[in-house]
Protein backbone atom coordinates (compact mmCIF):
# COMPACT_ATOMS: atom_id res chain seq x y z
CA UNK A 1 0.00 0.00 0.00
CA UNK A 2 1.03 3.44 -0.78
CA UNK A 3 2.24 5.55 1.93
CA UNK A 4 -0.25 8.52 0.62
CA UNK A 5 -3.23 5.88 0.91
CA UNK A 6 -2.23 4.26 4.39
CA UNK A 7 -2.23 8.21 5.57
CA UNK A 8 -5.55 8.62 4.30
CA UNK A 9 -6.54 5.23 5.45
CA UNK A 10 -5.33 6.32 9.06
CA UNK A 11 -7.60 9.37 9.12
CA UNK A 12 -10.74 7.73 7.70
CA UNK A 13 -11.00 5.09 10.20
CA UNK A 14 -11.47 7.17 13.72
CA UNK A 15 -13.96 9.15 11.46
CA UNK A 16 -16.19 6.22 10.57
CA UNK A 17 -16.45 5.38 14.04
CA UNK A 18 -17.15 8.52 15.63
CA UNK A 19 -19.99 8.91 12.45
CA UNK A 20 -21.17 5.22 13.38
CA UNK A 21 -21.44 6.01 17.16
CA UNK A 22 -23.05 9.12 16.35
CA UNK A 23 -25.78 7.38 14.75
CA UNK A 24 -26.53 5.47 17.80
CA UNK A 25 -29.45 7.26 19.41
CA UNK A 26 -30.31 4.73 21.77
CA UNK A 27 -29.29 1.67 23.86
CA UNK A 28 -31.15 -1.23 25.64
CA UNK A 29 -31.25 -0.30 29.15
CA UNK A 30 -33.51 -3.50 30.41
CA UNK A 31 -34.38 -6.45 29.24
CA UNK A 32 -36.89 -8.85 30.60
CA UNK A 33 -37.27 -12.58 28.39
CA UNK A 34 -38.06 -12.08 25.10
CA UNK A 35 -36.66 -9.76 23.15
CA UNK A 36 -35.36 -8.89 19.31
CA UNK A 37 -34.10 -6.62 17.82
CA UNK A 38 -34.01 -5.84 13.37
CA UNK A 39 -31.53 -3.60 11.97
CA UNK A 40 -32.70 -1.23 9.65
CA UNK A 41 -32.38 -2.82 5.90
CA UNK A 42 -32.28 -6.73 7.17
CA UNK A 43 -34.63 -9.25 7.61
CA UNK A 44 -33.65 -11.10 10.18
CA UNK A 45 -34.36 -10.05 14.06
CA UNK A 46 -31.37 -10.58 16.48
CA UNK A 47 -31.89 -11.53 20.55
CA UNK A 48 -31.13 -8.23 22.36
CA UNK A 49 -29.08 -7.69 25.64
CA UNK A 50 -28.39 -5.02 27.72
CA UNK A 51 -26.03 -2.33 26.07
CA UNK A 52 -27.69 -3.01 22.33
CA UNK A 53 -27.32 -0.11 20.67
CA UNK A 54 -30.19 1.09 18.70
CA UNK A 55 -30.00 3.57 15.43
CA UNK A 56 -32.44 5.22 12.79
CA UNK A 57 -34.76 2.45 11.08
CA UNK A 58 -33.83 -0.40 13.94
CA UNK A 59 -37.00 -2.24 15.04
CA UNK A 60 -37.60 -4.00 18.38
CA UNK A 61 -40.19 -6.73 19.25
CA UNK A 62 -41.24 -8.38 22.57
CA UNK A 63 -42.56 -11.48 23.32
CA UNK A 64 -45.33 -12.60 25.84
CA UNK A 65 -44.59 -11.78 29.27
CA UNK A 66 -41.53 -9.76 27.91
CA UNK A 67 -40.53 -6.24 28.43
CA UNK A 68 -38.10 -4.31 26.99
CA UNK A 69 -36.39 -0.55 28.45
CA UNK A 70 -34.43 1.34 26.10
CA UNK A 71 -33.22 4.75 26.94
CA UNK A 72 -32.10 7.81 24.92
CA UNK A 73 -29.07 9.27 24.82
CA UNK A 74 -30.22 12.27 26.77
CA UNK A 75 -31.48 10.15 29.47
CA UNK A 76 -34.87 9.46 28.05
CA UNK A 77 -36.17 6.27 29.18
CA UNK A 78 -39.32 4.17 26.95
CA UNK A 79 -40.44 1.05 28.10
CA UNK A 80 -42.64 -1.37 25.37
CA UNK A 81 -44.76 -4.07 27.14
CA UNK A 82 -45.38 -7.74 25.81
CA UNK A 83 -46.28 -8.07 22.50
CA UNK A 84 -45.12 -5.33 21.95
CA UNK A 85 -43.51 -3.82 18.26
CA UNK A 86 -41.66 -0.22 17.94
CA UNK A 87 -40.01 1.32 15.36
CA UNK A 88 -36.99 3.67 15.92
CA UNK A 89 -36.82 7.10 13.55
CA UNK A 90 -34.62 9.20 15.60
CA UNK A 91 -34.04 10.62 19.17
CA UNK A 92 -37.19 10.56 20.96
CA UNK A 93 -39.31 9.75 17.98
CA UNK A 94 -40.94 6.14 17.71
CA UNK A 95 -43.44 4.77 15.78
CA UNK A 96 -45.78 2.30 17.66
CA UNK A 97 -47.29 -0.55 16.06
CA UNK A 98 -48.03 -3.32 18.90
CA UNK A 99 -49.04 -2.73 22.82
CA UNK A 100 -48.01 -0.30 24.89
CA UNK A 101 -45.37 2.04 25.36
CA UNK A 102 -44.11 4.12 28.65
CA UNK A 103 -42.01 6.88 28.28
CA UNK A 104 -40.41 9.88 30.30
CA UNK A 105 -38.84 12.36 27.79
CA UNK A 106 -36.44 15.13 29.06
CA UNK A 107 -36.59 17.18 26.25
CA UNK A 108 -38.96 17.46 23.06
CA UNK A 109 -40.32 14.12 21.06
CA UNK A 110 -42.69 12.69 18.74
CA UNK A 111 -44.58 9.63 19.10
CA UNK A 112 -47.22 8.19 16.46
CA UNK A 113 -49.10 5.03 17.37
CA UNK A 114 -52.07 4.25 14.14
CA UNK A 115 -54.25 7.32 13.33
CA UNK A 116 -52.42 8.79 16.84
CA UNK A 117 -49.38 11.46 16.20
CA UNK A 118 -48.06 12.77 19.78
CA UNK A 119 -45.97 15.79 20.51
CA UNK A 120 -44.42 15.79 24.01
CA UNK A 121 -42.90 18.90 24.98
CA UNK A 122 -41.28 17.08 28.00
CA UNK A 123 -43.03 15.21 30.25
CA UNK A 124 -44.42 11.24 31.54
CA UNK A 125 -46.76 9.56 29.08
CA UNK A 126 -48.55 6.06 27.94
CA UNK A 127 -49.66 5.35 24.52
CA UNK A 128 -51.01 2.26 23.04
CA UNK A 129 -52.40 1.29 19.79
CA UNK A 130 -55.48 -0.99 19.54
CA UNK A 131 -55.46 -3.59 16.88
CA UNK A 132 -57.80 -4.13 14.57
CA UNK A 133 -58.37 -3.15 10.70
CA UNK A 134 -58.50 0.60 11.40
CA UNK A 135 -55.85 0.75 13.95
CA UNK A 136 -56.59 3.72 16.30
CA UNK A 137 -54.12 5.04 19.18
CA UNK A 138 -54.83 6.40 22.52
CA UNK A 139 -52.77 8.22 24.81
CA UNK A 140 -52.61 9.26 28.75
CA UNK A 141 -50.23 12.28 29.78
CA UNK A 142 -49.09 12.06 33.43
CA UNK A 143 -46.86 14.67 33.25
CA UNK A 144 -45.81 17.77 31.24
CA UNK A 145 -46.95 19.33 27.80
CA UNK A 146 -47.72 17.70 24.99
CA UNK A 147 -50.35 18.03 22.33
CA UNK A 148 -52.17 14.95 19.91
CA UNK A 149 -53.18 15.11 16.44
CA UNK A 150 -55.56 12.66 14.87
CA UNK A 151 -56.62 13.22 10.78
CA UNK A 152 -54.92 16.83 10.86
CA UNK A 153 -56.98 17.78 14.40
CA UNK A 154 -54.72 18.93 16.60
CA UNK A 155 -55.77 18.79 20.66
CA UNK A 156 -54.34 19.44 23.88
CA UNK A 157 -53.35 16.96 25.78
CA UNK A 158 -53.69 17.59 29.95
CA UNK A 159 -51.34 16.29 32.55
CA UNK A 160 -53.06 13.95 34.80
CA UNK A 161 -50.89 12.51 37.94
CA UNK A 162 -54.27 10.68 39.41
CA UNK A 163 -54.19 8.23 36.50
CA UNK A 164 -50.57 7.93 37.17
CA UNK A 165 -51.38 6.82 40.55
CA UNK A 166 -54.20 4.26 39.25
CA UNK A 167 -51.50 2.58 36.60
CA UNK A 168 -49.32 2.45 39.36
CA UNK A 169 -51.46 0.11 41.02
CA UNK A 170 -52.16 -1.79 38.35
CA UNK A 171 -49.33 -2.40 36.40
CA UNK A 172 -46.83 -1.09 38.80
CA UNK A 173 -44.36 -4.56 37.92
CA UNK A 174 -43.79 -3.34 34.65
CA UNK A 175 -43.93 0.36 34.30
CA UNK A 176 -43.17 1.47 37.55
CA UNK A 177 -40.09 -0.97 39.31
CA UNK A 178 -38.85 -2.03 35.92
CA UNK A 179 -36.60 -4.90 36.78
CA UNK A 180 -33.30 -3.99 34.45
CA UNK A 181 -31.29 -6.73 33.37
CA UNK A 182 -33.72 -9.63 33.94
CA UNK A 183 -34.82 -12.67 31.74
CA UNK A 184 -36.71 -14.36 34.81
CA UNK A 185 -39.99 -12.36 34.56
CA UNK A 186 -41.93 -14.80 33.10
CA UNK A 187 -40.73 -17.94 35.33
CA UNK A 188 -43.27 -19.37 37.38
CA UNK A 189 -42.52 -17.98 41.14
CA UNK A 190 -41.79 -14.09 39.36
CA UNK A 191 -43.70 -11.20 40.83
CA UNK A 192 -45.36 -11.21 37.37
CA UNK A 193 -46.79 -14.93 37.83
CA UNK A 194 -47.75 -13.97 41.35
CA UNK A 195 -49.33 -11.30 40.62
CA UNK A 196 -51.39 -12.64 38.04
CA UNK A 197 -52.59 -15.06 39.93
CA UNK A 198 -54.76 -12.77 41.53
CA UNK A 199 -55.48 -10.70 38.86
CA UNK A 200 -59.29 -11.13 37.99
CA UNK A 201 -58.89 -10.75 34.16
CA UNK A 202 -58.42 -14.61 34.27
CA UNK A 203 -58.64 -16.10 37.48
CA UNK A 204 -60.13 -19.42 38.58
CA UNK A 205 -58.70 -19.36 42.05
CA UNK A 206 -57.35 -21.47 44.16
CA UNK A 207 -61.03 -21.74 45.17
CA UNK A 208 -61.25 -25.59 46.60
CA UNK A 209 -63.87 -28.23 47.00
CA UNK A 210 -64.32 -30.38 49.54
CA UNK A 211 -64.79 -33.54 48.82
CA UNK A 212 -64.01 -35.20 52.39
CA UNK A 213 -61.77 -33.60 55.09
CA UNK A 214 -58.08 -34.23 53.55
CA UNK A 215 -59.43 -34.55 49.79
CA UNK A 216 -59.53 -31.33 48.31
CA UNK A 217 -58.98 -30.15 44.79
CA UNK A 218 -58.30 -26.96 43.20
CA UNK A 219 -58.25 -25.23 39.99
CA UNK A 220 -55.89 -21.96 39.05
CA UNK A 221 -55.90 -20.03 36.19
CA UNK A 222 -53.07 -17.82 35.03
CA UNK A 223 -53.63 -14.61 33.42
CA UNK A 224 -51.75 -13.05 30.79
CA UNK A 225 -49.57 -10.04 32.91
CA UNK A 226 -50.23 -7.67 33.90
CA UNK A 227 -47.86 -5.56 31.28
CA UNK A 228 -50.77 -5.01 29.48
CA UNK A 229 -53.11 -3.52 32.68
CA UNK A 230 -54.50 0.22 31.21
CA UNK A 231 -54.96 2.92 33.76
CA UNK A 232 -57.65 3.99 32.42
CA UNK A 233 -59.62 1.07 31.31
CA UNK A 234 -59.68 -2.29 32.84
CA UNK A 235 -57.23 -5.58 31.49
CA UNK A 236 -57.97 -6.74 27.95
CA UNK A 237 -57.95 -3.98 25.27
CA UNK A 238 -55.21 -1.77 25.81
CA UNK A 239 -57.24 1.34 25.00
CA UNK A 240 -56.03 4.75 26.17
CA UNK A 241 -58.21 8.17 26.10
CA UNK A 242 -56.48 11.57 26.12
CA UNK A 243 -59.37 13.77 28.30
CA UNK A 244 -61.25 16.93 26.79
CA UNK A 245 -60.33 19.08 29.42
CA UNK A 246 -58.01 19.27 32.22
CA UNK A 247 -59.05 16.87 34.97
CA UNK A 248 -60.42 17.54 38.29
CA UNK A 249 -57.47 17.22 40.99
CA UNK A 250 -59.32 15.95 44.30
CA UNK A 251 -62.00 12.84 44.55
CA UNK A 252 -62.05 9.94 43.45
CA UNK A 253 -60.54 9.02 39.86
CA UNK A 254 -62.05 6.27 37.19
CA UNK A 255 -63.39 4.03 39.65
CA UNK A 256 -63.77 0.59 38.01
CA UNK A 257 -65.60 -2.27 38.33
CA UNK A 258 -64.60 -5.96 36.41
CA UNK A 259 -65.48 -9.51 37.70
CA UNK A 260 -65.67 -13.19 37.04
CA UNK A 261 -67.96 -15.71 36.81
CA UNK A 262 -66.32 -18.80 37.79
CA UNK A 263 -67.10 -22.91 37.04
CA UNK A 264 -65.96 -25.83 37.58
CA UNK A 265 -66.40 -29.63 37.05
CA UNK A 266 -64.59 -32.53 38.15
CA UNK A 267 -65.47 -36.42 38.14
CA UNK A 268 -65.83 -35.59 41.85
CA UNK A 269 -67.83 -32.81 42.12
CA UNK A 270 -67.40 -29.08 41.54
CA UNK A 271 -67.99 -25.57 42.49
CA UNK A 272 -69.57 -22.15 41.12
CA UNK A 273 -68.88 -18.45 41.99
CA UNK A 274 -67.56 -14.93 41.27
CA UNK A 275 -64.95 -12.86 41.49
CA UNK A 276 -66.16 -9.45 42.26
CA UNK A 277 -63.53 -5.85 42.21
CA UNK A 278 -63.98 -2.39 42.83
CA UNK A 279 -60.64 -0.32 42.13
CA UNK A 280 -59.79 3.12 41.61
CA UNK A 281 -57.46 6.60 43.14
CA UNK A 282 -58.79 8.45 45.90
CA UNK A 283 -56.42 11.02 47.07
CA UNK A 284 -52.89 10.13 45.99
CA UNK A 285 -53.34 6.07 46.51
CA UNK A 286 -54.83 3.85 44.44
CA UNK A 287 -57.21 1.00 46.75
CA UNK A 288 -58.65 -2.09 45.37
CA UNK A 289 -61.28 -4.16 46.81
CA UNK A 290 -61.87 -7.91 46.04
CA UNK A 291 -64.74 -10.51 47.13
CA UNK A 292 -65.17 -13.97 46.26
CA UNK A 293 -68.20 -16.19 46.92
CA UNK A 294 -68.18 -19.71 45.80
CA UNK A 295 -71.08 -22.32 46.41
CA UNK A 296 -69.53 -26.36 46.34
CA UNK A 297 -71.37 -29.49 44.98
CA UNK A 298 -70.90 -32.71 46.02
CA UNK A 299 -73.93 -34.09 46.72
CA UNK A 300 -74.43 -31.21 49.34
CA UNK A 301 -74.45 -27.41 48.76
CA UNK A 302 -72.14 -25.31 50.35
CA UNK A 303 -71.57 -21.59 50.33
CA UNK A 304 -67.99 -20.50 51.17
CA UNK A 305 -66.22 -16.78 51.54
CA UNK A 306 -62.81 -17.23 49.75
CA UNK A 307 -62.00 -13.65 49.66
CA UNK A 308 -62.84 -10.28 51.37
CA UNK A 309 -60.44 -7.71 51.24
CA UNK A 310 -59.19 -4.27 50.51
CA UNK A 311 -55.97 -3.72 49.13
CA UNK A 312 -53.74 0.30 49.42
CA UNK A 313 -51.07 0.82 47.18
CA UNK A 314 -48.53 3.54 47.51
CA UNK A 315 -45.67 3.95 45.39
CA UNK A 316 -43.40 4.99 48.34
CA UNK A 317 -44.86 2.61 51.45
CA UNK A 318 -45.74 -0.73 49.39
CA UNK A 319 -48.87 -2.28 49.55
CA UNK A 320 -50.90 -2.95 52.18
CA UNK A 321 -54.28 -5.79 51.91
CA UNK A 322 -56.79 -6.22 54.93
CA UNK A 323 -58.57 -9.28 55.04
CA UNK A 324 -59.56 -12.73 53.93
CA UNK A 325 -56.67 -13.57 51.20
CA UNK A 326 -54.87 -15.63 49.35
CA UNK A 327 -51.00 -16.81 50.13
CA UNK A 328 -50.02 -17.66 46.61
CA UNK A 329 -46.70 -16.75 46.41
CA UNK A 330 -43.76 -19.19 44.80
CA UNK A 331 -44.06 -21.36 42.27
CA UNK A 332 -46.13 -24.37 43.30
CA UNK A 333 -49.73 -24.95 41.70
CA UNK A 334 -50.28 -28.07 43.98
CA UNK A 335 -52.15 -25.93 47.08
CA UNK A 336 -53.63 -29.16 49.23
CA UNK A 337 -50.16 -30.41 50.16
CA UNK A 338 -47.21 -28.94 47.85
CA UNK A 339 -46.54 -26.06 49.89
CA UNK A 340 -46.29 -24.24 52.89
CA UNK A 341 -49.49 -21.76 52.50
CA UNK A 342 -51.77 -25.01 51.52
CA UNK A 343 -54.94 -26.07 52.95
CA UNK A 344 -54.51 -26.87 56.21
CA UNK A 345 -51.31 -24.91 56.03
CA UNK A 346 -52.82 -22.39 54.44
CA UNK A 347 -53.46 -21.03 51.48
CA UNK A 348 -56.60 -18.36 52.37
CA UNK A 349 -56.47 -16.71 55.35
CA UNK A 350 -57.10 -13.57 57.97
CA UNK A 351 -54.73 -11.05 57.58
CA UNK A 352 -53.05 -7.74 57.31
CA UNK A 353 -50.39 -7.74 54.80
CA UNK A 354 -47.53 -5.87 53.98
CA UNK A 355 -45.57 -5.52 50.48
CA UNK A 356 -42.68 -2.81 50.78
CA UNK A 357 -41.49 -0.79 48.32
CA UNK A 358 -37.98 -1.89 47.73
CA UNK A 359 -35.57 0.25 45.43
CA UNK A 360 -33.92 -2.98 44.48
CA UNK A 361 -36.52 -4.74 41.93
CA UNK A 362 -34.75 -8.47 42.64
CA UNK A 363 -36.12 -8.05 45.99
CA UNK A 364 -39.46 -9.44 47.27
CA UNK A 365 -40.89 -9.12 50.62
CA UNK A 366 -44.10 -9.89 52.46
CA UNK A 367 -45.10 -9.64 55.86
CA UNK A 368 -48.28 -10.55 57.22
CA UNK A 369 -50.22 -10.29 60.63
CA UNK A 370 -52.40 -13.27 60.49
CA UNK A 371 -55.90 -12.45 62.71
CA UNK A 372 -57.12 -16.04 61.47
CA UNK A 373 -55.05 -18.96 59.85
CA UNK A 374 -57.88 -21.41 59.84
CA UNK A 375 -61.01 -19.36 59.40
CA UNK A 376 -64.07 -21.29 59.97
CA UNK A 377 -66.08 -20.54 57.36
CA UNK A 378 -63.58 -22.79 55.12
CA UNK A 379 -63.28 -26.28 55.07
CA UNK A 380 -60.78 -27.30 57.78
CA UNK A 381 -61.50 -24.44 59.41
CA UNK A 382 -61.11 -23.82 63.54
CA UNK A 383 -63.11 -22.64 65.86
CA UNK A 384 -61.74 -18.90 67.41
CA UNK A 385 -59.04 -16.54 65.98
CA UNK A 386 -55.72 -18.92 65.56
CA UNK A 387 -53.25 -15.61 65.18
CA UNK A 388 -50.29 -16.06 63.89
CA UNK A 389 -47.45 -14.20 61.09
CA UNK A 390 -46.19 -15.04 57.89
CA UNK A 391 -43.11 -13.87 56.00
CA UNK A 392 -41.20 -14.21 52.81
CA UNK A 393 -38.40 -13.23 50.67
CA UNK A 394 -37.56 -13.90 47.24
CA UNK A 395 -34.61 -12.83 45.13
CA UNK A 396 -34.89 -12.83 41.22
CA UNK A 397 -31.99 -13.30 39.38
CA UNK A 398 -30.85 -13.56 35.45
CA UNK A 399 -30.46 -16.96 35.96
CA UNK A 400 -33.70 -17.88 38.02
CA UNK A 401 -35.37 -16.97 41.71
CA UNK A 402 -34.99 -18.04 44.89
CA UNK A 403 -37.41 -17.49 47.31
CA UNK A 404 -37.82 -18.68 51.54
CA UNK A 405 -40.93 -18.84 53.37
CA UNK A 406 -41.68 -19.17 57.07
CA UNK A 407 -45.10 -18.83 59.13
CA UNK A 408 -46.45 -19.77 62.56
CA UNK A 409 -49.93 -19.80 64.26
CA UNK A 410 -51.06 -20.67 67.80
CA UNK A 411 -52.46 -23.71 66.52
CA UNK A 412 -49.46 -25.50 65.43
CA UNK A 413 -46.51 -26.76 67.28
CA UNK A 414 -43.63 -25.48 65.77
CA UNK A 415 -42.58 -22.87 62.85
CA UNK A 416 -42.99 -23.82 59.27
CA UNK A 417 -39.85 -23.26 56.59
CA UNK A 418 -39.73 -23.86 53.13
CA UNK A 419 -37.17 -22.50 50.16
CA UNK A 420 -38.28 -22.23 46.47
CA UNK A 421 -36.62 -22.12 43.70
CA UNK A 422 -37.56 -21.23 39.82
CA UNK A 423 -34.72 -22.31 37.63
CA UNK A 424 -35.02 -21.92 33.47
CA UNK A 425 -33.13 -25.39 32.32
CA UNK A 426 -33.65 -24.48 28.52
CA UNK A 427 -34.08 -20.60 28.54
CA UNK A 428 -37.18 -19.91 27.32
CA UNK A 429 -38.76 -23.73 26.52
CA UNK A 430 -38.38 -25.43 29.76
CA UNK A 431 -38.73 -23.91 33.21
CA UNK A 432 -37.56 -26.35 36.08
CA UNK A 433 -39.33 -25.35 39.89
CA UNK A 434 -39.91 -26.74 43.57
CA UNK A 435 -40.11 -26.15 46.53
CA UNK A 436 -38.76 -27.90 49.83
CA UNK A 437 -38.76 -27.92 53.63
CA UNK A 438 -41.32 -28.66 56.59
CA UNK A 439 -44.36 -27.01 57.38
CA UNK A 440 -46.13 -26.04 61.00
CA UNK A 441 -46.71 -29.73 61.98
CA UNK A 442 -42.77 -30.75 61.35
CA UNK A 443 -44.08 -32.38 57.84
CA UNK A 444 -41.81 -32.95 54.58
CA UNK A 445 -43.20 -30.55 52.13
CA UNK A 446 -41.37 -31.33 48.49
CA UNK A 447 -42.85 -31.01 45.31
CA UNK A 448 -40.82 -30.19 41.98
CA UNK A 449 -42.89 -28.96 38.48
CA UNK A 450 -41.82 -27.96 35.37
CA UNK A 451 -43.63 -24.87 33.10
CA UNK A 452 -43.45 -24.87 29.51
CA UNK A 453 -43.21 -20.78 28.01
CA UNK A 454 -42.82 -22.22 24.50
CA UNK A 455 -46.03 -23.40 24.27
CA UNK A 456 -47.58 -20.04 25.89
CA UNK A 457 -45.61 -18.29 23.51
CA UNK A 458 -46.79 -20.11 20.81
CA UNK A 459 -50.29 -21.06 21.65
CA UNK A 460 -51.35 -18.92 24.74
CA UNK A 461 -51.46 -22.35 26.65
CA UNK A 462 -49.92 -22.29 30.59
CA UNK A 463 -48.95 -26.18 31.40
CA UNK A 464 -47.84 -27.03 34.91
CA UNK A 465 -46.69 -30.68 35.26
CA UNK A 466 -45.98 -31.12 39.12
CA UNK A 467 -45.12 -34.09 41.44
CA UNK A 468 -45.64 -34.07 45.35
CA UNK A 469 -44.15 -36.46 48.05
CA UNK A 470 -46.75 -36.73 50.51
CA UNK A 471 -45.65 -39.67 52.15
CA UNK A 472 -45.44 -37.88 55.07
CA UNK A 473 -49.10 -36.73 55.92
CA UNK A 474 -50.32 -39.75 56.81
CA UNK A 475 -52.96 -39.96 53.76
CA UNK A 476 -54.32 -42.99 52.06
CA UNK A 477 -52.02 -41.62 48.91
CA UNK A 478 -47.97 -41.17 49.15
CA UNK A 479 -47.53 -39.41 46.54
CA UNK A 480 -49.17 -36.91 43.51
CA UNK A 481 -48.75 -36.01 39.99
CA UNK A 482 -50.84 -32.85 39.15
CA UNK A 483 -51.21 -31.65 35.48
CA UNK A 484 -52.66 -27.68 34.92
CA UNK A 485 -53.64 -26.16 31.64
CA UNK A 486 -54.86 -23.12 31.32
CA UNK A 487 -55.58 -20.83 27.89
CA UNK A 488 -57.79 -18.11 26.65
CA UNK A 489 -61.21 -18.98 25.09
CA UNK A 490 -61.74 -15.50 23.52
CA UNK A 491 -61.61 -12.21 24.92
CA UNK A 492 -63.88 -12.50 27.94
CA UNK A 493 -63.55 -16.22 28.48
CA UNK A 494 -60.46 -18.49 29.79
CA UNK A 495 -60.54 -22.21 30.58
CA UNK A 496 -58.64 -24.75 32.61
CA UNK A 497 -58.48 -28.10 32.73
CA UNK A 498 -57.03 -29.90 35.66
CA UNK A 499 -55.85 -33.90 36.03
CA UNK A 500 -54.97 -35.15 39.41
CA UNK A 501 -53.06 -38.48 39.88
CA UNK A 502 -52.87 -39.92 43.51
CA UNK A 503 -50.89 -42.80 44.27
CA UNK A 504 -53.73 -45.87 44.65
CA UNK A 505 -56.65 -43.88 43.56
CA UNK A 506 -57.92 -43.49 40.21
CA UNK A 507 -57.20 -40.13 38.91
CA UNK A 508 -59.28 -36.78 39.38
CA UNK A 509 -60.03 -34.73 36.40
CA UNK A 510 -62.28 -31.73 35.20
CA UNK A 511 -62.49 -28.51 33.65
CA UNK A 512 -63.22 -24.88 34.73
CA UNK A 513 -64.07 -22.14 32.61
CA UNK A 514 -64.19 -18.56 33.87
CA UNK A 515 -66.52 -15.55 32.04
CA UNK A 516 -65.29 -11.81 32.34
CA UNK A 517 -68.11 -9.48 33.59
CA UNK A 518 -68.46 -5.64 33.84
CA UNK A 519 -65.97 -2.82 32.41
Amino acid sequence: MKPTALFLLTLLLPATALCQEAQVVATITGVERLVQVQRAGTITWENATLGTSLRPGDRIRTGKRSGVEFTFRDGSPARLAEAGLVVIDASRRVRLETSLLWGDFQAAGHIEAGDLQVDIQRGRFLIGEEEGADPRGRVQLFQGAATGRRGGAAFPLYPNPRAERFAGGTAQPFFHRFPTGLNSAGLPGSRLHEAARLNSDRILGDTLFRQDEQTLIGAQAEPETLILLDPLRPPDKPTLRAPSRAPQQQGYFAPRFDGNLIGYKSNHGGFVGARLREYGVYGGHFWEAAVTPSSVFDGDWSLELSELNVTLHDERFGDVTIGRQRYLHGPVQNTVVGTLMRQGGRDVQDGVTWQPALTDPRLGVVASYLIDAFPASLPGGVSGRQTGWYLRGAYQTDTGILGLSATENILAPRVGMTADFTIPAIRNRLDVYGELGKDTFGRDVRTLGTYFPELYEKYDLDVFLEYTDAGDFGFTYSDEMLLRAYRPLGKTRYGVVAVDKRSGQTPTYGVGLVLQIGQ
